[in-house]
């Protein structure tokens, strides 16, 4: 039995480590899958990606202190475990926003997955004993909830990070809202221009950049039309040409 007061057993401190190593390693293949992805999403779709990554680097930071926890506390194991149920709960919360990823980019074959898969680990921590109860646990039943916790907890994971994989390639392209920093780049560009034409420019400019495909074709498209801003605002600005006479000939006598 493992009473309050008395220090980890080796095998405890073994199953923590272990916990603590797979959820990590979990963790930083959603973070990195998400952030990858969310450089090319809409700004609502990205928006939900860098939320992927914040918990998942969040349940990595948790599962390492409930390694810390039970490797150098001379408590009881309910302060480690405390932390793992942390590390789940950030791994339901990165399940979560891969959801709302999904969502948003209305892609919906993985969605149920992601679900699924929040909501086990979600049973998995409510199957935890609270921490009075881990207080008179023995090791062996201890260590049984600490796997099926890293078990839940990876399975969200994982499945937060396949999410990017599965979802259509036309997802990542269907709503490409311009950000703050091109509205704001365009704006300035408009500025350049005659007060007349620029709502229909700004407009014009926004929608082509909604349709580019990948940031630095946005990128690219931005620099352009900053570029050549100066130069429409002359073509703008210069005077209309008259009209020639109308010809006399064939074409005159038809129109009397």
């Amino acid at each position: 039995m493992i009473r309050k007061g008395r220090r980890r057993t080796p095998d405890l401190e073994y199953e923590f480590t272990r916990f603590a190593g797979v959820v990590r390693a979990g963790a930083d293949r959603a973070a990195r899958r998400a952030e990858d992805a969310a450089a090319d999403m809409a700004a609502d779709s990205a928006m939900y990606a860098e939320d992927v990554a914040r918990h998942a680097r969040m349940a990595a930071d948790a599962a390492a202190n409930a390694a810390d926890t039970a490797k150098h506390a001379a408590t009881d194991a309910a302060s480690a475990v405390v932390y793992a149920k942390d590390t789940v709960r950030c791994a339901v919360a990165t399940a979560d926003a891969a959801v709302r990823v999904v969502y948003e980019s209305y892609s919906v074959r993985p969605m149920h997955a992601a679900a699924n898969a929040a909501n086990a680990a979600v049973n998995a921590t409510n199957a935890v004993p609270s921490r009075d109860a881990v207080h008179a646990m023995g090791a062996a039943e201890l260590r049984g909830h600490v796997r099926q916790m890293a078990t839940a907890a990876v399975a969200a994971l994982d499945t937060a990070a396949a999410v990017f994989d599965q979802m259509e390639p036309a997802a990542t392209v269907l709503v490409r809202r311009p950000g703050r920093v091109t509205v704001q780049l365009v704006e300035l560009a408009v500025a350049a221009l005659p007060a007349v034409h620029r709502a229909r420019y700004a407009e014009e400019w926004l929608s082509l950049l909604a349709e580019l495909p990948t940031h630095r074709a946005r990128a690219g498209h931005v620099l352009s039309i900053l570029s050549g801003a100066p130069r429409q605002a002359w073509t703008l600005r210069r005077p209309l040409k008259p009209a020639p006479p109308a010809r006399h000939g064939v074409a005159g006598r038809a129109l009397k």
